[in-house]
């Protein structure tokens, strides 16, 4: 179990996430790829705990500089998660992958994303999460 701390908040994921996120990486290289992360977030704790992360939608948009996720099939993968998990794993980030020679730090438009998510999210009083996935490197960034 891995466990990483950003603005206050623990988030905890397993070595498959992070070996699921190598992957999905290295097999859409020279692009850029990514989706939603679904999880456990614990507001008294301040723990996220990362279940999975879903994967590409097949309308999003990718580019070996951007990467943007559309929404495809996420209404029905989210039912069926809520169902199976009776409301207890949610949507709760991003996850996106940076090209070889980016490190796993947001650039400007990821930073707008996460404040835009976070801007969202915050009107039910939960955290955004972001997770980039670089060459070497997993980053974790809440806000």
């Amino acid at each position: 179990m891995h466990t990483a701390q950003s603005s206050g908040w623990a988030v905890k994921y397993d070595e498959s996430l992070v070996q699921k996120l190598y992957v999905a990486r290295q097999e859409a290289l020279p692009m850029e790829t990514g989706g939603a992360i679904i999880g456990v977030t614990d507001l008294e704790t301040k723990t996220i705990v990362i279940v999975d992360v879903l994967p590409t939608p097949t309308d999003s948009e990718a580019s070996p500089s951007h990467f943007i996720r559309w929404q495809e099939d996420q209404a029905e993968v989210l039912k069926v998660v809520h169902k199976r998990t009776a409301g207890m794993v949610d949507y709760v980030g991003e996850w996106h992958s940076h090209p070889d020679g980016c490190p796993a730090r947001p650039s400007e438009l990821d930073e707008n994303l996460l404040s835009t998510l976070h801007r969202q999210m915050s009107i039910e009083g939960l955290p955004a999460l972001m997770v980039i996935a670089a060459k070497d490197a997993i980053g974790i960034f809440v806000r």
